[in-house]
């Protein structure tokens, strides 16, 4: 991309400013800190996956202007490969360059940066005043350009004593990289200067030197365990930094990627941004909060200083979520401009939506229902304490449909979406009539966890293994293997996400003391622990003692006490360790008679043994009763084109059979145009049915076709079975009375019925028929990716993990082989394998591994090369079930295959498990070595397989 203003003077392609004004324009609208956005290795500013895009959308939604965003393409326009030898002193002088352009261009003494990976050193080389001979030059630096510099997964202390070059840990590079002036080691000159401001993980990392004085801010970010931390732990961080912070994102060049693509990391830095402005800022406040509010709105604005306007942007409207996207429709829109104390109208009925703005570009965004009720959403599960191993969000909306989303742009109807890693969730409620809520937003942190890497004896030597386990793990795994340990519940374990004991039970915080009320109220209720994310609120509004059949939130949520009478509400917290809270009370006397629209119900929502018949009572309101819309379905009962929604207008009773759940969801609207929805929901189980057993027992993969049989435990009935997901029942569903033959994936759904009545619970499978000559695409799983350098006598060998793949001897190093895994299992028992090959990903090189005819064998063992599932030294040369089935030649572009596998090789894969693959760089005709390739590993390889008719 070369995306620039026509008379900024660049050599450097990328994007920056606005291609429409002048330098005289930019000057003028340029209000915020103008940001630098610094891209990595094997990249470009607008590389998919690692450019920066992404971070420049995350500025825009914080109010920056085009004309205050600036990136360049300091490794080429088109980069998508690794440069590894002497990349920082090659490319510094186009770099310098291009940045004290940018900064004579705006007219600004100062600039901010936000690098990523290898653009860490390249700012760090930028002011510290590197120069294109290697030499580190303190009298041509630029400390004084830098605002706040914000680097993300760099390498400030190199890629470990196994990386070459200027990337390896303890080179001249790496140590001079730290040093400036008479001070020998200081990752933030002219930093933070009090250590008690630094915030970090550990002590460790507050430091100070001499040369600190607060002239700049620094934020170091680091993502636990992505591609750069697995090869150097903690790499990332910058000693003396105001902000030192660890995400757990993601593993490897996955974990890389989304550091620089996840909101939750944005939001962490942003208030480090913006320190030194050209101009001063407008400051400006509103007295009326987004919500409900009557007819004719009057909005009045504060504005400091008292001269100044903002200008404003209304728009009346409606939304739906539609394959997938928000769609608006707007009714009505006006703009203009207030000055202090000035009102803006919203004179008609509806949801309207407002943008204030001042022209340094702050903005203010508010929601109003005016006259109108716009549904309330509220997010549940707190955020305060990061999570272990998977986290279920929970929402709740006073009406409509809840919808998340992850990016704000691609949304999916689910109130309580689970999530597994680092994610900030964003979440809107609509109802029938287009009315939405404002979207709300949480980022929600997944806990990291202090790990090392190292071979068994270094992990015994340092305590982290003690000698039972050493040896027993020696002798599982070999002398040589290397291991990843984690540190939780004061214990180095293999499992970073074991659930954390808890020292103490979880503490209930209920927002009101109790007492009499005159009108409804909404109690909030939250549980707090010092480790538990997500601690387990059980309560009754009865008196009694909650226990886990009790009602229950997960880490808080929210009451609505909404009818007269005396409410006891009484709650225990208990977390995942099983420590329960103590119990707390508080008693409600509600004394009003203007009673809320409120469905009720004489069955309250639960497990039952045995059928119940609910009676569902219309909300009643001076003697006069509401029509009740309800469906059954799990359909919105509020739309009233809904053609599965029923009514009634008095007392109704609901006969609840069979087992498994129902669900029954009511909406009434009164006269007065208040509305009520509230779902009910019953499980039966009586523990005394039928069970149906089928063959193949879980389904699974097959080609041609599968033969699928059902047998009952006892005399029934009937069985029934349908094949496109919908629900078997007396009058659904085909009757089950000979093997079922399937020529096409499909999910069967099956149950019986025994003589005396009992219903089973759905059961269901599926089955994924494929057709003849179907080609699957395996990745390789990273977890269990890697390499093995031979040592000098190739008889002992060291194990490399990671995403990044050697395979190859450069000058000082031994011979490396890659292996990668492969879980093929789910190939068809049937299937006969016609062709197999190869898919790889470049990554970097040192010197030419194709030179004087070299290439990649590759070897295929029938699952593990070693008799553990761990990598082993012995890996190295372990003989496999086929060896040199494909070779691996020279490819031009980003990935390349391998020649087919031989019929050996197809044989070697594993139908049933694991298959591994084995590369290795076989010397030239005159025994060429010295050459290093370096492929992506994880998802980046993959393994494709042709199958041909079943035998």
């Amino acid at each position: 991309m070369n995306k620039f203003p026509s008379d900024f003077p660049h050599t450097l392609t990328g994007f920056g400013g606005d291609p429409g004004l002048n330098q005289a324009q930019h000057r003028e609208r340029s209000k915020k800190c103008p940001v630098i956005l610094v891209h990595g290795n094997a990249s470009n500013s607008v590389h998919p996956r690692f450019g920066m895009e992404a971070m420049k959308t995350f500025l825009k939604a914080e109010d920056y202007q085009d004309c205050e965003i600036w990136a360049m393409d300091y490794l080429g326009e088109n980069n998508g490969m690794h440069e590894l030898l002497g990349v920082h002193q090659n490319r510094i002088d186009a770099f310098r360059d291009f940045v004290d352009q940018v900064r004579d261009y705006l007219g600004v003494e100062k600039l901010d940066f936000i690098s990523h990976s290898l653009g860490c050193g390249m700012v760090n080389a930028y002011l510290r005043g590197l120069q294109s001979n290697g030499q580190w030059n303190g009298e041509d630096h630029r400390f004084d350009v830098a605002g706040t510099s914000v680097s993300i997964a760099g390498a400030t202390y190199g890629l470990g004593t196994g990386s070459i070059d200027e990337f390896r840990t303890g080179s001249q590079f790496e140590v001079a990289s730290h040093r400036f002036g008479d001070v020998a080691s200081d990752d933030t000159p002219f930093g933070e200067d009090t250590r008690s401001e630094q915030i970090a993980p550990t002590d460790e990392w507050k430091v100070t030197t001499s040369l600190d004085n607060d002239q700049v801010r620094y934020v170091a970010i680091i993502a636990r365990e992505d591609f750069v931390d697995q090869q150097y732990p903690n790499t990332s961080r910058r000693n003396g930094a105001d902000l030192n912070k660890v995400f757990n994102v993601g593993q490897g060049i996955p974990g890389h990627e989304k550091i620089i693509k996840e909101q939750a990391v944005f939001d962490a830095f942003k208030g480090y941004l913006n320190r030194t402005p050209p101009v001063p800022q407008v400051r400006f406040s509103v007295d009326k909060e987004s919500g409900n509010h009557g007819a004719n709105l009057h909005i009045t604005v504060t504005i400091t200083p008292a001269g100044a306007t903002i200008g404003y942007k209304a728009r009346r409207l409606t939304k739906a979520v539609q394959a997938g996207f928000l769609v608006e429709t707007v009714a009505e829109e006006n703009a203009g401009a207030l000055a202090n104390n000035q009102a803006l109208t919203l004179a008609h009925d509806g949801a309207w939506e407002v943008t204030f703005t001042t022209n340094s570009g702050a903005a203010l965004e508010r929601s109003y229902g005016v006259n109108v009720l716009l549904p309330e959403l509220t997010i549940l599960t707190d955020n305060g304490t990061p999570f272990q191993g998977s986290l279920e969000v929970k929402t709740m909306a006073s009406k409509g449909t809840v919808f998340y989303s992850t990016d704000k742009t691609h949304w999916l109807a689910e109130s309580n979406p689970l999530i597994h890693e680092t994610t900030t969730l964003y979440f809107i409620a609509i109802d029938a009539e287009g009315l939405a809520s404002p979207i709300v937003s949480k980022a929600y942190e997944k806990k990291t966890v202090q790990f090392a890497k190292a071979t068994l004896t270094e992990h015994f030597i340092a305590g982290r293994l003690g000698v039972i386990d050493y040896l027993n793990v020696t002798m599982q795994l070999g002398p040589n293997a290397v291991i990843t340990l984690y540190f939780v519940n004061g214990e180095w374990v293999r499992d970073p996400d074991m659930t954390e004991v808890a020292l103490a039970p979880p503490a209930i915080d209920i927002s009101d003391d109790g007492g009499v009320k005159t009108a409804p109220v909404t109690l909030a209720v939250a549980a707090h622990h010092p480790t538990d994310s997500a601690p387990a609120i059980y309560y009754t509004l009865d008196g009694s003692a909650p226990t886990r059949q009790s009602h229950s939130f997960t880490s808080s949520g929210l009451l609505h006490l909404e009818t007269a009478g005396t409410r006891t509400l009484t709650c225990r917290a208990c977390d995942a360790a099983g420590n329960w809270s103590d119990t707390v009370t508080r008693t409600f006397t509600m004394q009003f008679d203007d009673q809320q629209t409120r469905i009720g119900c004489d069955k309250p929502s639960g497990v039952y043994a045995g059928a119940v018949d609910p009676v569902i009572s219309p909300p009643e309101k001076a003697g006069a009763k509401s029509l009740v819309y309800y469906t059954d379905d799990g359909s919105d009962p509020s739309d009233p084109k809904n053609p599965n929604r029923l009514s009634f207008d008095d007392k109704k009773r609901f006969t609840i059979r069979g087992n498994g759940a129902h669900a029954i969801l009511c909406y009434a609207k009164d006269a007065a145009g208040k509305e009520a929805f509230h779902a009910f929901g019953w499980e039966i189980d009586d523990d005394d049915y039928p069970e149906t057993r089928l063959s193949p027992s879980a389904g699974g993969n097959f080609v041609g076709q599968v033969r699928i049989q059902l047998t009952v435990s006892e005399p029934s009935e009937w069985t029934r079975y349908t094949l496109d997901g919908s629900e078997p029942s007396e009058t659904h569903g085909e009757t089950y009375t000979a093997p079922i033959v399937l020529d096409r994936t499909a999910r069967l759904r099956f149950r019986s019925r025994s003589l005396s009545g009992k219903l089973e619970p759905v059961r269901s499978a599926v089955f994924t028929v494929t057709p003849r000559l179907e080609r699957l695409v395996f990745d390789s799983e990273a977890r269990h990716t890697g390499y093995l350098v031979a040592q000098e006598d190739k008889r002992t060998a060291m194990v490399g993990t990671g995403n990044m793949l050697r395979i190859g001897a450069v000058a000082g190093n031994g011979d490396s082989r890659a292996i990668l895994h492969f879980d093929t299992a789910s190939l068809p028992d049937n299937a006969h394998i016609s062709r197999a090959f190869l898919e790889v990903a470049f990554h970097s090189t040192a010197g030419d591994p194709w030179a004087g005819g070299r290439t990649i064998a590759v070897d295929v063992q029938r699952g593990h090369f070693g008799y553990t599932r761990a990598l082993h030294a012995n890996d190295w040369d372990a003989r496999a079930t086929a060896e040199d089935v494909a070779r691996i030649d020279r490819f031009a572009d980003d990935s390349g295959n391998s020649t087919d596998f031989s019929r050996t090789g197809l044989d070697a894969i594993n139908k049933t498990g694991v298959t591994q693959c084995r590369l290795r760089m076989t010397p030239g005709p005159n025994g060429e070595t010295g050459a290093c390739l370096m492929l992506a590993g994880g998802a980046r390889a993959r393994l494709h397989v042709i199958l041909a008719s079943p035998q």
